[in-house]
């Protein structure tokens, strides 16, 4: 049981160092209204060496009520409705993909995943999905999308900005082992010190009442 623990860990270890991009989380919910043009959202990618990278997106899978229509957009580019596939380039100090919905009048709910990796080698893929949310009048978005961490991946600290003074955090390790926790001070902010912190991938839950939002942190 031990040998097959360790082998497990040397294994995710070598895949997360060889990892070339990391997105802040593979699942986010967008939401809108019907009778507006379109609503969207951004999933930050970090890239973990440094260099510009040759990307490559595809849809995967799509899953919306029968009027909505949606479309891709990187850093630098938005592509037409109905752009199935594109090679494109993440900057060396990181890049986001973003995802517009069109809703046309129509409420519901529905989601779009992409299939990510680098290309041509395809050393990592990922599969990001957009869910989008859409009533026929004003909603209340959820509180916890503004939060955002900076640097990120790490070094000696990162910043926690954009939540309120009722945020609680969660940061965990690799082995599911809570590492650091606490609440956002009253202007919803927080410095993290990151230096007695091994190396590799966290998890870091916010939660606010019934809100709840989980981002990833590469610690260096």
């Amino acid at each position: 049981m031990k040998k097959i623990l360790l082998l497990t860990l040397i294994s995710f270890g070598f895949n997360a160092l060889s990892q070339e991009f990391e997105p802040s989380t593979n699942d986010t919910t967008l939401y809108g209204v019907a009778t507006e043009s379109d609503f969207y959202g951004n999933i930050p990618l970090s890239n973990t060496d440094g260099a510009s990278n040759s990307m490559y997106w595809e849809v995967d899978s799509v899953n919306l009520p029968s009027d909505w229509e949606f479309s891709v957009c990187d850093q630098d580019i938005c592509y037409p409705i109905g752009t199935e596939s594109v090679q494109w380039n993440l900057p060396g100090n990181g890049g986001y993909l973003n995802m517009h919905f069109y809703p046309n009048g129509q409420e519901g709910e529905g989601f779009v995943t992409l299939k990510v990796n680098d290309s041509p080698n395809e050393n990592q893929t990922e599969y990001i999905t957009f869910r989008g949310s859409a009533l026929t009048s004003s909603v209340d978005k959820n509180s916890l999308d503004k939060v955002s961490i900076y640097p990120n991946p790490a070094i000696e600290y990162f910043k926690i900005a954009g939540g309120s003074a009722n945020t609680d955090y969660k940061l965990i390790n690799i082995l599911g082992k809570e590492v650091k926790s606490g609440k956002l001070n009253e202007n919803g902010n927080l410095k993290v010190n990151t230096s007695s912190m091994l190396k590799g991938v966290y998890i870091i839950t916010f939660t606010e009442n019934s809100q709840k939002i989980t981002r990833k942190v590469i610690i260096r």
